[in-house]
Formats: C-alpha cells, sequence, structure tokens
C-alpha cells in the first residue's frame, strides 16, 4: 500500500483505487474483503482457482436442519427472504448483495429458518458467482427437505450498472 492524500488514504495495489485505511475506520469492511478474496486466490492452480472460484469447494450443507411438517397432508407455500446475503465475487473480491427468496412446498420436513440464517451467512466470504450461489443453495435446500417444490429467487444488487435476478427450480429427479 502506498500512502497518496489524506493522513487515512492509501492506494491499493490489487485493485488500483484509492480506499481507507481499514485500521483506522474498522466499518470499511469493502477493502478487507477485495483484500481476503485476492489473497484466497493468490498461488492456486488455474483449475484449484476455478473450482473455489465456482463454489464447488465451499459451504457445508449439513449446517441446515430441519423440522416435521405439521401439516403433511396438505399442499401449503412456504416463503422465506433473506435480505442480508453476502458473497464475493471471485474476480474482482469486491462483496456481491442479494435478497435470496426461498418458496417450497414442504413434503415430509421443513427447514429450521436459524439453521437456514447461517447457511447464508456461510457464503459470506466465499468467492462464487451469481449463478452458481444461486442453485447451490437450491440444490443444497432441495437435498434436505425433498420439498414437492422448491424455488429460489436471488435478486443480486446493481454493481456496475446492472442488477440480475436468478432463478433456480429444484426437481427431484436427477438430469444427467
Amino acid at each position: 500500500m502506498y500512502w497518496f492524500g489524506a493522513p487515512n488514504q492509501y492506494l491499493d495495489p490489487l485493485n488500483g483505487f484509492g480506499c481507507l485505511n481499514s485500521s483506522a475506520y474498522p466499518e470499511s469492511s469493502l477493502r478487507f474483503l477485495s483484500l481476503f478474496a485476492a489473497k484466497k486466490f493468490r498461488g492456486l492452480k488455474p483449475r484449484q482457482r476455478r473450482l473455489q472460484r465456482d463454489g464447488l469447494n465451499m459451504v457445508d450443507p449439513k449446517i441446515l436442519e430441519t423440522f416435521t411438517n405439521p401439516a403433511p397432508h396438505r399442499d401449503y407455500l412456504i416463503e422465506h427472504t433473506h435480505h442480508e446475503f453476502t458473497s464475493v465475487c471471485p474476480m474482482t473480491g469486491h462483496p456481491d448483495f442479494a435478497d435470496i427468496t426461498v418458496r417450497y412446498v414442504p413434503d415430509k420436513v421443513c427447514v429450521e429458518l436459524k439453521s437456514l440464517k447461517l447457511f447464508f451467512h456461510a457464503f459470506r466470504n466465499e468467492g462464487i458467482f451469481f449463478e452458481a450461489a444461486t442453485n447451490k443453495i437450491c440444490d443444497d435446500l432441495g437435498a434436505a427437505l425433498k420439498p414437492r417444490s422448491l424455488t429460489i429467487v436471488a435478486n443480486w444488487k446493481a454493481r456496475g450498472g446492472f442488477s440480475s435476478v436468478i432463478t433456480a427450480e429444484w426437481s427431484g429427479k436427477k438430469k444427467r
């Protein structure tokens, strides 16, 4: 890092723009996440980097806990929305923010909300693309719940002029 202006501003050599010194401003987590992600991928071989970047070596679905469906004789829709989902862009190291909506019709079990929150928070420092995160959430919840139907809608916040909505539907049948 190189000082270039005010007492707490430095040039970050990883991404080449001025940023605040996080020791002077601990609430400045953007810089920390950027450096964290860049260090995480440094030294990895291209295949290892791609596996890590695509989210294939990360969040453990065993975090998810379930409880017995109180009305298994009836089809009813459960919808949970998490407004504080964060992950890290594997290309730039910048944080990504999303609203994740889980819609499902339970069969034998329902997901326990605290475990769902902890599952979502486990993505916080992981380098993963929007599409991979959405599909991993869908696959892990589908495997844990085995619901009658499951849809994950991820509404990713704008960055660089783009906002994205990724929708994944789970089917209990294996495709290829």
